[in-house]
């Protein structure tokens, strides 16, 4: 591949683009790296989505124009970026390196070019057509032996040090000409036929400049030396019209002569998830890697403030976005947009009060340990300090998780009580403890059992059907535990299928909601299952659902199986059997982990709705997170130690039956 260099600032990029399209039309095979500080990031993305067509790439090699602020220029048609080719060295990672300015064309292939030796030099180019007698290098053109000039750390400092000085003849020619003396070799003519010099010529008699012109049969590269650009309003300059046709050529005409071209890859970026990061500081830890590692998430960084170059210069990866000078309304609008938040910023930059605001949103949280905040309680995803790559296998997960919500039909709870109350079938839910089972794992209070799990995975795969709904986790809009992250191979299977799934969160409408200002919405349409209605619980030995609370005091009769706590899938028989003597005439509800999946499933035949149901408990209480109960038992702390069940006589009337362990 023939790589190539050129600088330009945005002021320029009309000219830049021009250099670039006639080196792609003459050349395949090319990968060219622009050098600036300031070309937004939007061109770089679309006109790479021309050059991928043609196995080209055009790399945004954004540098701190800091590095030029004591540089000097000769003359006025030249401006700093001329020195940008003394960067290549710290930008550019290829050994052989071709340097262009920004107002020169390419009008033949550059093969032969690239084939040429360095032998003992460091550079090679065409002398300067207006020097006399000596040969001194016209910095226009440059072949550079650039994995020799990496070999000095110091160099870019030192050939900009140079342009510093005061008593420069010309600018940066001066500079390489001194500073390589000896170690510069010459190319034929052909390869910088510099143009512009024809009012000098006739003015100062200058027969040996008209010489090397009308020595040259067939340029390769055209270079406009002089103030007299082929891009003014007035030109007398040879070869305008050359400049001026590759100027006006399309893209699309570029791409066509090496390749088919594909309009349908010309489009809006895409990304599969958004980040999101407030900073009042440039430190923010591991950022570039991230970038590199997932170009299909996009990175936003927001600041209330102007930002420095070391976060402008990431602006050369497309997926990375900066908001800078931030209102209060852009910072919202970024955290109700955002699929993440990435706390990665060190700790002198944390904006007050950020994580409490995307917390409230229910928006997974993501943070290294050295940088972590550490007010902030809720929910929030640490990983160790050097565990960039975990957390890259995070983001990419939760992308994964983010797809299966779009291509996956799950219903929100609005509409999944709406379906209940309509269709009145029976439900199961499947949850991070179902996940964990299909996964091979034991839980807390069911160990793993690969009948379950078959059982499990088979009511997943078929998803609902007009006398069974089938809960999924709607899970992407919710406060995601890490242990959700690890079963995305679980969804595979289904994310093509055209399955219809309810929410999983109606059977606990509220403590896994980021918004819970309609839990008791919910729960008061729950309710209505079971309104006048004859109830069958079937739970757990310390569940005590609906004991000391007002859950069923709407329903017109309770009857209980009490079944062990702890593996009841290996009292299934016994368990189903109990159901069908006593659940007669009865709403059937099952608080039993994921044995109330298999059961529910088994029992269909009966033709009476079961419903699979969770934590009603929290909600009263009026807690954010969760938390023990000390008279009953929740399979979220499995904590069936220190329970303190109360003596209610009422309690233990409405048990009909009891499955031993």
């Amino acid at each position: 591949m023939k790589t190539i260099a050129l600088g330009a600032d945005y002021k320029y990029l009309n000219n830049a683009e021009t250099t670039i399209k006639s080196i792609l039309w003459n050349n395949d095979d090319v990968k060219i790296y622009l050098l600036n500080f300031d070309i937004p990031q939007e061109w770089f993305v679309r006109v790479n989505q021309y050059a991928k067509q043609m196995g080209a790439e055009i790399v945004d090699a954004k540098f701190n124009p800091d590095l030029l602020e004591d540089v000097v220029v000769s003359w006025h048609h030249i401006n700093l970026l001329s020195y940008a080719r003394c960067l290549i060295p710290m930008l550019v990672p290829e050994d052989k390196v071709l340097y262009l300015d920004s107002d020169t064309i390419v009008v033949h292939s550059l093969n032969d070019l690239f084939k040429y030796d360095f032998d003992d030099n460091k550079l090679l180019g065409v002398r300067d057509f207006y020097i006399e007698e000596k040969f001194e290098l016209n910095t226009g053109v440059i072949l550079m032996n650039n994995k020799e000039l990496k070999k000095d750390p110091n160099l870019t400092k030192k050939l900009l040090n140079l342009g510093a000085e005061k008593n420069l003849s010309n600018g940066d020619q001066t500079v390489f000409n001194n500073y390589f003396k000896g170690e510069i070799g010459e190319l034929p003519l052909e390869y910088n036929d510099q143009v512009g010099f024809d009012l000098l010529i006739g003015m100062q008699d200058r027969q040996d400049v008209l010489d090397k012109i009308n020595s040259i049969k067939n340029p390769v590269i055209v270079h406009y030396v002089t103030a007299d650009k082929p891009f003014n309003f007035l030109s007398s300059v040879r070869m305008r019209e050359d400049w001026w046709h590759y100027h006006f050529l399309e893209w699309s005409e570029i791409v066509n002569k090496w390749a088919n071209f594909d309009r349908s890859e010309i489009h809006d970026p895409h990304f599969d998830l958004t980040t999101y990061t407030l900073t009042n500081t440039d430190d923010i830890k591991f950022i570039e890697k991230l970038a590199q590692k997932l170009p299909n998430i996009k990175f936003v960084i927001g600041a209330y403030t102007e930002m420095s170059h070391v976060l402008k210069a990431l602006l050369k990866y497309p997926n990375i976005q900066l908001d800078q000078s931030s209102t209060n309304w852009r910072v919202d609008h970024e955290i109700k947009n955002t699929d993440i938040y990435l706390d990665i910023n060190d700790q002198s930059g944390k904006i007050d009060n950020i994580l409490n605001q995307i917390d409230k949103q229910g928006k997974p949280i993501l943070t290294f340990e050295n940088v972590k905040t550490e007010s902030f309680d809720n929910y929030y995803q640490v990983f160790s300090d050097d565990d960039v790559d975990e957390m890259i296998d995070a983001i990419s997960m939760l992308a994964d998780w983010k797809k299966f919500d779009e291509k996956i039909r799950i219903m929100n709870c609005d509409q999944s009580i709406a379906y209940l109350l309509k269709k009145r079938s029976s439900v199961v839910n499947l949850g991070e403890s179902e996940f964990r089972l299909m996964n091979g794992e034991n839980i807390a209070y069911q160990d793993y059992d690969p009948s379950l799990a078959r059982r499990l995975k088979l009511l997943m795969t078929r998803g609902s059907d007009k006398r069974l709904a089938v809960g999924l986790p709607d899970i992407f809009g919710n406060k995601l535990s890490d242990a959700f992250l690890k079963y995305t191979n679980l969804f595979k299977d289904i994310a093509d299928k055209d399955n219809f799934y309810i929410s999983t969160f109606i059977s606990r409408p509220y403590i896994d909601l980021a918004d819970k200002s309609k839990s008791a919405t919910y729960f008061d349409k729950l309710k209505e299952l079971w309104q006048d209605k004859d109830i069958l619980i079937v739970e757990g030995e310390l569940t005590r659902s609906g004991e000391g609370n007002d859950l069923f005091n709407n329903a017109k009769s309770i009857k209980r199986i009490i079944c062990p706590s702890h593996n009841a899938f290996a009292k299934l028989n016994e368990i189903e059997d109990a159901i069908r003597e006593n659940c007669q005439g009865r709403l059937v509800l099952l608080m039993l982990g994921p044995t109330a999946k298999v059961v529910v499933d088994d029992l269909l035949d009966l033709h009476q709705q079961m419903i699979d149901i969770g934590e009603y408990e929290w909600f009263k209480m009026g807690v954010d997170h969760k938390v023990k109960l000390q008279n009953k038992h929740t399979a979220e702390f499995n904590f069936d130690q220190d329970i303190d069940l109360p003596d209610d006589p009422e309690f233990d009337a409405e048990i009909c039956a009891r499955i031993e362990k």
